[in-house]
């Protein structure tokens, strides 16, 4: 189990043993905190949720609530704190978008059209694809991000945006995988084409026993 886990674990604990009223303050804290940005540091945000969390654990020693300790306006305290993260850094967020590329591409791979001559790429698609994902999961953030604080009788309506940005962008790819014709098309021409799958095949298998024995590792120590 990686430190960051182990902190989740602890954040986890120390919330069920709050008060309901403190729970809730606690999880909106949390959830406006995490989705202030796809790139901030994981490990530092939740090792600050952690240590406020004992902040509180000790101030509910003292009688304290939520509300009495932190204040009455939980999102001026939480743009304070995002305010004093650390930048994110280049090399985390194209670490990012090169995992969603990988994992789209991978997909247009598997579910190309495949021919006696090879397998045909989509070029629009392996372009245009990646891009709308990435945006999307930005605009969830964001949604979700505005709509913790937002007017109470109004907070559905954050869930309604998740919903249809996620049916927009599901669509988008479908138009652009396969309803849009080909267009522009890489062929990849028989055997090779699979060749690459078995190579694909292969390289995924390998991963999964990779991260399947390193979690096991970690966890008999």
């Amino acid at each position: 189990m990686t430190n960051n886990q182990q902190t989740l674990t602890q954040i986890n604990q120390l919330k069920q043993r709050l008060a309901a009223n403190d729970q809730r303050y606690f999880d909106d804290l949390q959830l406006y905190l995490s989705t202030a940005g796809l790139f901030y540091n994981e490990t530092q945000l939740n090792q600050q949720l952690l240590n406020m969390l004992l902040d509180l654990r000790d101030a509910n020693a003292d009688g304290q609530s939520a509300i009495d300790f932190f204040g009455n306006d939980p999102q001026t305290m939480s743009n304070e704190i995002i305010k004093q993260l650390p930048t994110p850094k280049l090399r985390d967020q194209l670490s990012f978008i090169s995992i969603i590329i990988g994992i789209t591409w991978l997909f247009q791979l598997l579910y190309s059209r495949n021919t006696a001559a090879g397998m045909h790429l989509n070029i629009i698609a392996l372009v245009i694809v990646p891009i709308i994902e990435v945006l999307a999961i930005m605009l969830i953030f964001r949604v979700l991000h505005h709509s913790v604080y937002g007017a109470p009788n109004r907070k559905w309506l954050g869930y309604v945006q998740t919903a249809l940005i996620f049916s927009v962008t599901v669509g988008l790819m479908l138009a652009f995988t396969n309803l849009i014709p080909l267009g522009w098309t890489l062929l990849i021409p028989s055997p090779w084409n699979n060749l690459l799958l078995t190579l694909i095949a292969i390289i995924a298998t390998g991963t999964l026993v990779f991260v399947l024995s390193r979690y096991q590792h970690r966890k008999n120590h």
